[in-house]
């Protein structure tokens, strides 16, 4: 009897006990699921397939590609209309954290499949020995931005209907390359001058301010190029630019 009496005392305890192993972690006061499945971290921007939005690599006014996705280590697959653009960062010397370019590889476009066609080989465009940026495709030209030492900055336009024949490669100064309405324009150094007599004739609003600072100024030709007609024109326009 007292053994029974006893029994009865000691069970809510034990009951108690016992729920307390069975409940489970209160969840933390800010609402957060530490059991949770932690995803992997994605570019900004990016969607968990890796498309990326607002993507548009080309020069100004270029066409924006339809689709844009990452393909991880800094690699990114372009789908345009008539071509798939894969461009991945390229190192000079195979030195860890010294960048040299792009490597673009270009495939045409199928009818289906364009996202599976980025992991495809295609033909390699860029040269290893020169320092390029991919800048855009329009129709079937493919824009190169080219850096070149001494020369600096040099505009490199290839026909990828017609064996990757080279269209344009033409040094450039400043942020002049504009593409619209099918054409491009882009500005070539005629000469320099620190002088303000030598602006006149020239499209230069800051051309006193720049003069007054002391500064080098580059006159620029503007040369417009028909992307569809393949044909060049050189302008009578000339426009200034600061070179230091």
């Amino acid at each position: 009897m007292m053994t029974s009496r006893l029994w009865r005392a000691a069970l809510p305890a034990f009951l108690v006990l016992a729920a307390c192993e069975r409940a489970p972690d209160a969840p933390p006061a800010d609402g957060s699921n530490p059991d949770a499945t932690v995803g992997v971290e994605l570019p900004a921007g990016a969607t968990a397939d890796g498309q990326l939005s607002g993507v548009n690599p080309g020069f100004l006014g270029a066409t924006a590609p339809e689709d844009a996705y990452d393909l991880g280590d800094g690699a990114v697959c372009y789908i345009y209309a008539n071509h798939v653009v894969r461009v991945s960062p390229r190192t000079e010397g195979g030195i860890t954290g010294e960048p040299r370019g792009d490597e673009v590889a270009v495939l045409a476009r199928g009818e289906t499949g364009a996202r599976e066609q980025c992991s495809e080989p295609g033909r390699i465009v860029t040269q290893e020995d020169e320092a390029d940026t991919f800048a855009g495709i329009e129709g079937d030209v493919l824009f190169l931005d080219r850096a070149s030492g001494e020369a600096g900055r040099m505009l490199i336009a290839m026909d990828l209907d017609a064996n990757d024949e080279v269209l344009i490669e033409d040094a450039y100064e400043g942020d002049t390359v504009e593409i619209e309405n099918g054409g491009l324009r882009f500005g070539t150094l005629e000469r320099t001058t620190t002088a303000a007599a030598d602006l006149v004739g020239v499209e230069c609003e800051q051309g006193a301010e720049f003069v007054e600072s002391g500064l080098e100024i580059g006159i620029v030709r503007l040369v417009e190029y028909d992307i569809d007609a393949r044909e060049r024109r050189e302008t009578d326009r000339r426009v200034c630019i600061p070179l230091d």
